[in-house]
């Protein structure tokens, strides 16, 4: 690591003071430290004025030292109140817990309560519908409902301003609207290059174009942008895994996990070991997974059937119960069809898989791409299936994801 960034910040009655220094990564000296004030209500120019400040210590030739009067005027007075409500969302919504996203909603919904032009807030907001849904908290086109709403009222607040554009970006890509998707996502980043939704946005955009190795380096530029957010270290491994790059996939999950070891990845790891044909790691990830849920009956239903049947045996068994759950609640078909494939049940696996398209399943989008679906692509039903998903960029995506095939 090249440098770090040290701060403190003293909150005294309307004001707030913030110190900053720059610290050389390796020899811990000192390279260069200023103080902030400002009033609460004008917090996220004192952010912008830090920031710039810093980037231009790092790349003096790419950032002017003092911000100019538009970038120092960016953001409205805002009523502390407000801004405390949107720091409580946003500490909250990176935990990934029920408990957490259900928190962050309603500390964004305080915040553009109060303030009602609060374009960060609502674009959070908008993040936070969507990710409880992600976590399978929630159907999902409920969810893209209230993030769609958030976004635009973002947009509406400041359409100037990134996030907006970042979560209507997805919420567009999640109902099939691919070409309106990466559009939303280009404005976001040429109003905030370092915008990292817009980022893994792009990153998607580019696989679906075919151009899986500029996808993969995006996928690294959200991760320098969030080295220690939860959503954002997710990207890197997953686009390798669609990649089909496992080992790479395996090293860039093992690093997050040292990077955020409040989120497990063993489910993750159960995943890309079973497209390595290394079963019992697989389920040995999938059972520390589900132990740290504290999910009985699917450790039962994976012991019961290994005992009978070896690892596809395990793979039906969970699959089996995932189903008969998904009678009493919410679960993602998309995961049921999973399990499904991986015990290789043809006509099961499709049969949710069409659950999952009327659903709206978030991870639909990646069909083309996922490996454990390799079992099902020369079935016509399953080719009809992408059709129906890709509308008119069918044959051209379904070309990309051929090249990824062994």
């Amino acid at each position: 690591m090249d440098a770090l960034v040290e701060g403190s910040l003293l909150g005294k009655g309307n004001s707030i003071e913030v110190t900053i220094q720059l610290v050389d990564g390796r020899s811990d000296s000192h390279l260069w430290a200023e103080q902030y004030s400002s009033e609460a209500s004008h917090v996220l120019d004192l952010v912008a004025d830090a920031v710039v400040a810093i980037g231009s210590r790092i790349n003096p030739s790419g950032m002017a030292a003092v911000p100019d009067a538009t970038a120092r005027n960016s953001f409205d007075q805002i009523d502390p109140r407000a801004i405390e409500a949107y720091a409580h969302g946003v500490t909250h919504l990176d935990r990934f817990t029920r408990d957490g996203i259900s928190t962050a909603i309603s500390q964004f919904e305080a915040a553009v309560t109060i303030e009602p032009k609060f374009a960060l807030a609502w674009g959070q907001l908008a993040a936070a519908h969507a990710m409880y849904s992600l976590h399978g908290f929630a159907p999902p086109r409920e969810s893209i409902a209230k993030a769609r709403t958030a976004s635009l009222r973002a947009i509406e607040a400041d359409g100037q301003f990134y996030i907006g554009h970042s979560t209507l970006g997805w919420t567009r890509l999640w109902t099939g609207d691919l070409e309106g998707a990466c559009t939303s996502f280009t404005a976001a980043l040429r109003l905030n290059p370092s915008a990292p939704y817009a980022l893994h946005g792009d990153a998607d955009c580019l696989m679906l174009n075919g151009r899986m190795a500029e996808s993969i380096a995006r996928a690294r530029e959200v991760l320098a942008v969030g080295p220690f957010s939860v959503m954002h270290n997710r990207v890197l491994p997953y686009h390798l895994f669609l990649a089909r790059r496992y080992d790479e996939a395996i090293a860039a999950a093992t690093a997050m996990q040292a990077r955020v070891p409040q989120f497990s990845m063993n489910w993750f790891f159960a995943q890309v070991r079973w497209q390595q044909g290394l079963f019992d790691m697989a389920l040995q990830a999938q059972q520390r997974e589900l132990e740290l849920r504290n999910d009985r009956q699917l450790l039962a239903a994976i012991e019961k059937g290994f005992a009978s049947a070896g690892p596809t045996g395990a793979m039906r068994a969970m699959a089996e119960a995932l189903a008969e759950r998904a009678g009493g609640s919410y679960v993602d078909p998309f995961k049921i069809a999973e399990a499904f494939a991986r015990a290789e049940m043809i006509d099961e696996a499709l049969q949710w898989l069409h659950e999952a398209v009327d659903y709206g399943s978030y991870e639909i989008t990646y069909l083309a791409f996922q490996p454990e679906f390799d079992v099902l692509r020369d079935d016509p039903r399953f080719r009809a299936l992408l059709e129906r998903v890709y509308g008119e960029r069918f044959q051209e995506i379904i070309r990309v994801a051929d090249q990824q095939r062994p």
